[in-house]
């Protein structure tokens, strides 16, 4: 009988670590991009929080990102990404915003060249501002900054 206990809690320790895994691996996460912001901070018990922008190393993809550790915190991410036309000097903004639990993230619109883009479109600029809360403290980072040469 003393086995068999032993044997259903070592059992159940197994799927409660498992579990654990697949709750962090699902959590969503930008790219690591060439050029980057973060500032990580921190909520009551002990959960992680990461706020993070960039751009990719083509300067065609962009993101940002509120991220925490524990699945079922509030988050929410708003960026404003900035473009120019090298060729006509035509600049441009892409405005997004997501909220949700636990990880959210954002991306400008793709700059790769289709019809209604021009090949010399890309990203300089990443401006976003980041929300995380639990058990009623909130953490915020108002205007994280990447500048892309």
């Amino acid at each position: 009988m003393k086995k068999r206990v032993i044997v259903l809690l070592a059992i159940l320790a197994c799927l409660l670590v498992v579990q654990t895994t697949l709750i962090f691996a699902s959590q969503k996460s930008i790219p690591n991009y060439y050029y980057s912001s973060q500032l990580n901070s921190s909520l009551p018990g002990n959960i992680s929080v990461r706020f993070k922008n960039g751009i990719d190393i083509t300067q065609k993809n962009a993101g940002a990102e509120t991220w925490t550790s524990y699945p079922y915190s509030d988050a929410s991410v708003t960026a404003t990404f900035y473009w120019v036309d090298r060729d006509s000097e035509a600049t441009g903004t892409c405005y997004k915003t997501q909220g949700g639990s636990g990880a959210v993230e954002v991306y400008g619109d793709s700059l790769v060249n289709t019809s209604s883009n021009s090949e010399d479109k890309i990203y300089y600029k990443v401006i976003s501002s980041h929300l995380a809360g639990y058990g009623g403290v909130t953490t915020a980072c108002p205007q994280l900054q990447t500048l892309a040469p």
